[in-house]
């Protein structure tokens, strides 16, 4: 293997910052350009929403704290996401698309090429509809087959893939990029907009191709599955402010995964072997590890609270080494009844100094009945949806007790 990388990158997105130094967006773009600057990048790739609202001041910012650092000869290369296109207040889509690309330093097309370093960078732009058009897939598919040579190519866009990494299987995945690049096993994709945090090993894909996403600079989302998340948003998901630093080889492609307020590096390296053969794909479901449960140490507890009409679970820590990312808490009524399965989002993703030694979970208040007995099982659920042993009680409920009829809300910040 080659001792020395050819080609050093940052890949940033989602900032959605606004025109000031003091923005939280904007600040964390800082933090992550300080850390960039001292790893001596070649380049900086952005996967979208640097702007909220497009404006252009934010791009001038932007353009600002880029050449504070690394003056104005850095490789930028980007394409553009739905809140730099005004997030769907788009009265003349094509006005503000002209716009942002003039921010972004991109021309207004839908498709861009450039060529750095022998590396083929290609970014898509969206055409007014959250989605990549007929004509914009057909253009991206010219392009890819026009290509000579067998190295990766790179392509940037703001959505991802459909039923790629973490994040991409609902309406954020677009079908009709999946089809497209099921064909080109070359490309290295990259994406923002889900905001998912990169602790999670899904958040790389392989299979006919290679999908990354680069979680945000802003706050994490997940999916709404889980009870305890609110509109996509993950409780403290400020905590999760993320980007990936890419080093390329003759040979791979070896990807860092960075907490920027702490500079922490997330997990271990992604390493991606060139050229991609599709059926030697390492970053599949059923990569190894992907079918270890997650377990609570020997001794774990699991206790109940009642606090303002509904009823709380507190347990023990699980252990650290394959941590889960999920929750199900099962309910199971010792009376006629059926049994109940909630799913919480753990707190995977938090700094390691904001991590408590017990888990705190509200329960759903619809249909609890007081004085009565419950079968109470917590599941620990890896990833890649394994199931550890449970912690389990049966509960006599408080009698008596008030229980509110409906869904709670969540602290989320």
């Amino acid at each position: 293997m080659a001792e020395k990388p050819v080609l050093k990158l940052g890949i940033l997105g989602d900032v959605q910052g606004l025109p000031s130094r003091h923005d939280w967006g904007m600040n964390n773009l800082a933090l992550a350009l300080d850390i960039l600057k001292e790893k001596r990048i070649d380049g900086l790739l952005s996967l979208g929403d640097i702007a909220e609202g497009g404006n252009p001041a934010t791009y001038a910012l932007y353009w600002e704290m880029i050449e504070e650092r690394f003056g104005k000869d850095l490789f930028h290369f980007c394409c553009e996401g739905n809140h730099d296109l005004g997030n769907g207040h788009r009265p003349d889509f094509a006005a503000i698309f002209r716009q942002a690309c003039a921010g972004l330093g991109r021309p207004a097309e839908v498709l861009c090429h450039e060529r750095f370093a022998g590396y083929d960078f290609i970014s898509l732009a969206e055409t007014g509809s959250w989605s990549y058009s007929e004509e914009a897939c057909r253009l991206l598919e010219e392009k890819l087959a026009s290509l000579p040579g067998g190295g990766p190519v790179f392509l940037l866009t703001h959505f991802p893939p459909y039923g790629t990494m973490a994040g991409s299987f609902g309406r954020s995945g677009i079908r009709s990029l999946r089809e497209v690049l099921d064909r080109f096993p070359r490309v290295v994709s990259l994406s923002g907009h889900t905001h998912w945090p990169i602790d999670d090993e899904r958040c790389i894909w392989q299979g006919a191709f290679t999908a990354v996403t680069a979680s945000s600079l802003s706050y994490g989302c997940m999916s709404e599955e889980c009870f305890n998340v609110l509109g996509g948003i993950i409780p403290y998901a400020r905590e999760a402010v993320q980007m990936l630093y890419m080093e390329l080889f003759p040979d791979r492609v070896e990807i860092e995964r960075i907490s920027v307020p702490d500079r922490r590096t997330v997990g271990g390296k992604w390493l991606v072997r060139l050229p991609h053969r599709p059926e030697e794909a390492f970053y599949t479901d059923a990569r190894p590890g992907s079918g270890d449960p997650p377990r609570f140490p020997a001794g774990a507890k699991l206790l109940t609270r009642y606090d303002y009409g509904y009823m709380y679970l507190a347990f023990d820590r699980p252990e650290e080494e394959n941590y889960p990312l999920y929750f199900d808490v099962e309910l199971s009524p010792l009376f006629p009844g059926e049994a109940a399965t909630t799913r919480y989002v753990s707190d995977f993703y938090r700094r390691k100094e904001n991590r408590a030694s017990q888990i705190f979970l509200k329960l759903p208040g619809t249909g609890m009945r007081a004085g009565a007995d419950y079968r109470i099982r917590v599941y620990p659920v890896s990833a890649f949806g394994v199931r550890g042993e449970p912690l389990a009680i049966v509960e006599h409920t408080w009698p008596g007790y008030p229980f509110k009829d409906g869904t709670p809300l969540c602290p989320q910040e």
